[in-house]
């Protein structure tokens, strides 16, 4: 005879009371199973928590991580403006134009004779090195930036270095050719008064109006001449700049170093007109990791504890599953 319905040994066809006290059962009988794993989790979790830095004691050094990217910065100063300027008689006073020199830094000659200098590709100086005028103080900031502190002090300071360079050899230039100017005025009225010389010594009938004009040109000549003696006593041309400090490499952040990429890439405000726009913070820190408080180590241990007795629960529902 059959009866349905009929409570039985099996696991599936108990009622909810007896196999909440099968299940009671099998704990009590296999405990150790449950406390066991969740005591090694918990000394585990306490054991492995990382060290952290406590506060540094009297007489101890701290190492500062260091960061990826630098910045190294030259700056020249104009002539006039320095304590050991023009005035010293040590050069011919130039009127240097701060924009137009800066602009010349990372465009033209200077990163071309920098890359050849330290070996490397004239793209790569223009893409690391930027000049930046400040007509407040007359003076020009040549930065430099990159991975290699080393390599950006170098960028920076040869960049000032022929960026004086370039300058001299434009006022060099400006020069010769004032002076060549000059000879050839001289030359010129010189040929034009031997020639009236000539003419008034044939007493023509308009000898008069010829020694007028005779009297000018030798005027004019002798302002000319002013001129040439002038140019002839001046020092020597200088590029009317002079170096205040040497770079020297400096920590940045990857936000500041995007920054000034982006400005060496695209152009500062003075060359472009346009105010540079403001990346907002949530942007600029999207690669730059984020530094998360540590897990204490009672906080780990009641974590491995938990994972442990949980591990345990599961050990004892599998070993009850198959118990005949």
């Amino acid at each position: 005879m059959r009866i349905d319905n009929e409570p039985t040994v099996g696991h599936l066809e108990l009622d909810p009371r007896a196999r909440l006290r099968h299940y009671v059962g099998a704990f009590k009988r296999r405990w150790w199973l449950v406390v066991l794993p969740c005591v090694i989790g918990a000394l585990l979790g306490f054991l492995t928590t990382p060290s952290t830095a406590g506060p540094a004691k009297a007489g101890a050094t701290t190492t500062m991580p260091t960061s990826t990217f630098y910045e190294a910065t030259h700056i020249l100063i104009r002539e006039d403006a320095s304590p050991t300027g023009s005035n010293s008689g040590s050069g011919s006073s130039v009127s240097v134009n701060l924009p137009q020199a800066a602009y010349l830094v990372n465009t033209g000659e200077v990163p071309a004779k920098v890359a050849e200098k330290l070996g490397l590709a004239p793209q790569e100086v223009e893409s690391h090195t930027l000049g930046l005028p400040r007509d407040q103080v007359s003076s020009i900031e040549v930065k430099a930036v990159g991975e290699d502190p080393a390599q950006v002090t170098a960028m920076a300071d040869a960049s000032a270095a022929e960026l004086l360079n370039q300058l001299k050899t434009q006022a060099e230039t400006a020069l010769a050719t004032q002076r060549d100017s000059i000879v050839a005025q001289l030359d010129d009225l010189d040929r034009q008064i031997t020639d009236l010389n000539g003419r008034i010594f044939g007493n023509p009938p308009d000898r008069s109006q010829l020694e007028a004009q005779q009297r000018s040109l030798q005027n004019q000549y002798s302002m000319v001449y002013e001129q040439f003696s002038d140019l002839a006593n001046a020092p020597a041309p200088s590029s009317g700049l002079v170096s205040l400090q040497a770079a020297r490499a400096t920590p940045i952040s990857d936000s500041e170093f995007r920054e000034l990429s982006r400005t060496i890439r695209e152009g500062p405000e003075y060359v472009t007109g346009v105010a540079p726009t403001t990346v907002p913070v949530s942007e600029q820190d999207t690669n730059v990791p984020k530094k998360t408080k540590p897990v204490g180590a009672g906080t780990r241990g009641i974590l491995g504890g938990l994972v442990g007795l949980a591990l345990g629960v599961g050990m004892v529902l599998l070993l009850d599953r198959f118990d005949a």
